[in-house]
């Protein structure tokens, strides 16, 4: 069982003065505007993940966070001192968050004040960072985010995807492009047969991890989702430090917790209120005699906290986003201690 902690993110800047070239995904030169962290893809090899260019010019703001996004923010951002119109929306750059008016002539009200706004949830922009799996960030034909994590981030998961391919890379800021990654979401279901090849339903996965970023403290990460000729969605964005707490065993099992509700009428017929749903996993871990207190105090720092859980690399069902509702290890032998898990997803 690996674990991904993912780093809390804010808002982190890129100062340049002047614009700068870059290389778009169809190869052709750019020019960045100032003050914009440029993001480009290889002329002489398309296919490989896009990477952040970084100057001698160009200085990165101090603390973890976004450094850039190719999605708009359309909304406007809230001013205590400007008028809205009843139904209006407006962007909180403090929480992420977008808010609606409720009432007409609506000046000076505080977005706490529940008379005048209520929240909508995480800005476009920013619902694949909030800590909601069903929420999805959007965007046509491709999504970039580039983050400094500010810690050594080996890890990063992608969850609720509808998209071809996820790209990755990772730059150093003083040995520059270090590490590239790409995975296609596409799922083979030809079975061998030439019929279902050529008819049957094209399957995607709607995940994606990794393991295996470079452990670079002062890094940024790129990522890309791609879905050409469409408009990819993610759902859930993680990027931390991983952690080893030992071998899933093969009793691993994971089921669906659905907050949908069916109400029955007096002669039999029902009305069901589709809701959202969340993961449920289960895992036994076989953990090291000679590790099982660091893994168990590991485990009690992790209490209530939401992270990255990562049964199998192989199998998206295996992985989840959330936290653990219990934890027992159990001695099974001088060497040997199995951790039982139970591991709620969010929604």
């Amino acid at each position: 069982m690996d674990i991904i902690e993912p780093v809390a993110l804010g808002d982190v800047t890129c100062t340049r003065a002047a614009p700068a070239p870059y290389f778009d995904r169809s190869g052709v030169q750019q020019m960045a505007p100032p003050n914009t962290l440029r993001v480009t893809y290889d002329p002489a090899d398309l296919s490989r993940a896009p990477y952040a260019l970084l100057d001698a010019g160009e200085v990165i703001s101090a603390g973890a966070g976004l450094v850039y996004s190719n999605v708009p923010i359309v909304e406007q951002v809230y001013s205590a001192t400007a008028t809205y119109a009843k139904d209006v929306l407006v962007y909180d750059p403090v929480s992420h968050n977008v808010f609606q008016s409720l009432i007409a002539s609506n000046l000076g009200k505080a977005l706490s004040d529940t008379t005048a706004w209520t929240p909508r949830g995480a800005v476009n922009r920013w619902a694949m960072l909030d800590q909601y799996n069903n929420t999805q960030t959007s965007n046509p034909e491709e999504i970039i985010i580039v983050v400094s994590p500010q810690v050594i981030s080996q890890g990063f998961y992608i969850g609720n995807v509808d998209a071809a391919e996820v790209r990755v890379s990772v730059v150093d800021r003083t040995r520059g492009l270090v590490y590239r990654e790409e995975q296609s979401l596409k799922v083979s279901t030809s079975g061998s047969s030439f019929f279902n090849w050529c008819f049957k339903r094209i399957r995607r996965k709607t995940w994606a991890v990794s393991l295996k970023l470079p452990p670079f403290a002062n890094a940024l990460v790129t990522i890309a989702i791609r879905k050409p000729g469409g408009v990819p969605k993610c759902g859930m964005c993680a990027v931390g430090p991983t952690a080893d707490l030992g071998k899933t065993l093969m009793t691993l099992g994971a089921e669906i917790k659905d907050f949908s509700d069916t109400s029955f009428n007096f002669d039999g017929t029902s009305t069901t209120q589709r809701r959202n749903w969340a993961k449920r996993i289960t895992a036994d871990v076989v953990v090291d005699a000679s590790q099982v207190d660091a893994v168990y105090e590991l485990m009690a720092d992790y209490r209530q906290k939401p992270i990255v859980w990562v049964g199998s690399i192989n199998y998206g069902l295996a992985i989840a986003y959330g936290r653990y509702s219990s934890m027992k290890p159990v001695v099974k032998g001088k060497n040997r201690w199995d951790m039982s898990l139970q591991i709620e997803g969010t929604v």
